[in-house]
């Protein structure tokens, strides 16, 4: 039987001063154990990770000239959905990761913030007037494709337009590279 999860709402991104910060938001805890006093039961630990920690590589180096060994870790980012799905997380514990930062980011505003996207403007000033099959052709003709897609994607988000300027974005990248080479 397929484990079925629940699709995360109310995301945010979040920025870090430290490339590995972490925010516990619910702490590893035995809640039974057995008749030797072992724990054998623990609460879910729930913690909001700013770092992907890629494995440990070696390398040269140029000071000592011996192989030295060292971690891959990506970070100083955090997107409460992502993070969420991947941790299997309920929107309850969702819910308690975003106000747990959110509570960070006013106590501690140069280690934790809130990243918003900007707002991307209308390419031109009647677009949403536009019908929707006539988007990108109206786009391509103006050459505002990129800018287009952009603001279709934040704001009427419509699939089928999507696809079409996507489609001419891809094909003038694809001429692009041909004329170069």
């Amino acid at each position: 039987m397929a484990l079925t999860r629940t699709k995360l709402t109310g995301g945010k991104l979040y920025g870090s001063s430290s490339a590995a910060f972490q925010a516990i938001v619910q702490g590893r805890k035995p809640t039974r154990w057995n008749m030797a006093g072992s724990p054998v039961e623990w609460t879910k630990e729930i913690v909001a990770e700013f770092a992907f920690h890629g494995g440990e590589y070696t390398f040269h180096n140029p000071l000592t000239g011996s192989e030295d060994t060292a971690a891959d870790i990506r970070g100083h980012y955090f997107d409460s959905i992502a993070q969420g799905e991947q941790k299997g997380w309920t929107q309850e514990e969702h819910d308690a990761v975003v106000e747990r930062l959110d509570t960070l980011c006013e106590q501690q505003p140069n280690m934790v913030w809130v990243i918003t996207a900007p707002k991307f403007e209308k390419p031109w000033p009647k677009y949403d007037d536009a019908h929707h099959n006539q988007v990108a052709v109206l786009a391509e003709q103006l050459g505002l494709v990129a800018e287009s897609l952009a603001y279709e994607r934040q704001n009427a988000n419509r699939s089928s337009v999507i696809a079409k300027l996507e489609e001419l974005l891809s094909a003038k990248e694809t001429e692009e590279e041909l004329t170069a080479a």
